[in-house]
């Protein structure tokens, strides 16, 4: 099978390149560093994760239908790394909120800023560090980079070029197209040393240059030898209120309210109480490559759920105002919400829940089970959250399956 290039944003395409990576599972753990041209080792799934266009458990069970547990172990855990972010993120939002409260002081800041400058020019790939250039092409153009390429260019963004790391994270979170609040921001800490207080990732030249098979090649004194400590940006704000169940016992129509974050409802036979679906897609600024792709993936959802005779109505809302408008106009009197456990859009569907409050709605609350299970296990590092989980998979399959579409 043809490996993908570009992003068809589709389900199909999604479970087309799953079974173009499945048969190179055995060979994900020796070869996952190397970032060489068309990355032939890694699977280039994460824009359909990103979107749950396919989602973390089908990609799972399909690396374990294709070799054994112990051979695939490094991949299934590379997929789990997202949801162990979203799952420490939905548990503790405070670095989230406490990253995006600083940005607009930081955006500010780069005018009389030290770093002002080089920033910009950052932005721009017009640094001294030839290698660095080549990334920002990169991302801007295709809206991807391999995970070792993330690191390194997140590390010389904060140890070489001293620039603050919200910063860095805000322009990669803008142009990936699996750019995700939780595995973004998190990871950036990580580099930075926040996120396992102690421990960050420091680019050395030999290894950029091991790693990209000789592809660049910056020179030892190009980059920063050593870290330095990075202050942390405490959230001292509110939490954010808790989305909570609303009863009623109005007759009346029944609606599904959905986010980008979440387009896998391909079972459309749960599809059935419903007559009407809304698709939440606001809440960021997207570039054009994004928002293609957005668009796409939730067309091919419109496409998939309008095959199924119950549903009348299909709506894409950008704001909360929007959402409550669809509930007033398709005449609903039950809704059932699958919502965003973090980030951008999270805000506009808590403020559309207020906004019902003004109509005699009752409302539910719907999460994965995938979800369910996995994010109470995320109160800690990583490889506490592996084994916890390998626990639980393992006794899950004896009795009939942990790891499930079902909501």
């Amino acid at each position: 099978m043809t490996r993908v290039t570009t992003w068809i944003p589709d389900r199909e395409a999604a479970l087309r390149q799953l079974a173009a990576f499945t048969p190179l599972v055995p060979r994900y753990a020796a070869e996952r560093n190397h970032a060489v041209p068309g990355d032939p080792a890694v699977s280039r799934l994460s824009p359909f994760i990103r979107r749950r266009i396919i989602s973390e458990e089908e990609v799972i069970r399909a690396a374990l239908a294709a070799c054994p547990f112990a051979v695939a172990e490094k991949f299934v855990q590379e997929v789990l790394w997202r949801s162990h972010w979203k799952g420490s993120l939905h548990l503790n939002p405070s670095p989230w909120l406490a990253y995006r409260e600083r940005l607009p002081a930081l955006l500010a800041d780069g005018e009389h800023a030290a770093w002002g400058d080089l920033h910009r020019r950052a932005l721009e790939g017009r640094t001294d560090l030839s290698c660095f250039n080549d990334w920002v092409r990169e991302l801007t153009a295709t809206g991807f980079l391999h995970n070792h390429v993330r690191m390194w260019f997140a590390s010389i963004w904060i140890f070489t070029f001293r620039i603050p790391w919200q910063l860095g994270a805000a322009f990669m979170h803008h142009h990936l197209l699996d750019g995700d609040p939780a595995s973004n921001t998190l990871s950036w800490r990580w580099v930075a040393g926040l996120q396992t207080k102690g421990k960050c990732y420091l680019a050395k030249a030999d290894n950029i240059e091991t790693f990209s098979a000789g592809r660049w090649k910056p020179s030892a004194a190009e980059l920063a030898s050593e870290s330095f400590p990075i202050p942390d940006d405490p959230w001292h704000g509110p939490s954010l209120p808790p989305l909570r169940p609303t009863p009623g016992t109005r007759a009346g129509g029944r609606g599904l309210l959905l986010s980008c974050d979440d387009l896998s409802y391909d079972r459309l036979d749960d599809l059935s109480p419903h007559q009407s679906v809304c698709v939440l897609t606001a809440g960021e600024s997207l570039t054009p490559l994004k928002q293609s792709f957005l668009s796409g993936a939730v067309e091919d959802l419109r496409a998939r759920i309008g095959a199924h005779a119950g549903i009348r109505s299909f709506t894409v809302a950008t704001s909360s105002a929007e959402i409550v408008a669809w509930v007033r106009d398709a005449e609903l009197a039950h809704v059932t919400v699958n919502p965003p456990q973090v980030g951008e859009l999270l805000p506009v569907v808590q403020e559309a829940l207020a906004g019902m409050q003004s109509r005699p709605v009752s409302v539910a609350l719907s999460r994965r089970r995938w979800d369910t299970e996995i994010h109470p296990l995320c109160d800690k590092g990583f490889f506490v959250t592996w084994e916890r989980w390998k626990k639980r998979f393992e006794r899950g399959l004896e009795l009939g399956g942990l790891v499930s579409t079902d909501w």
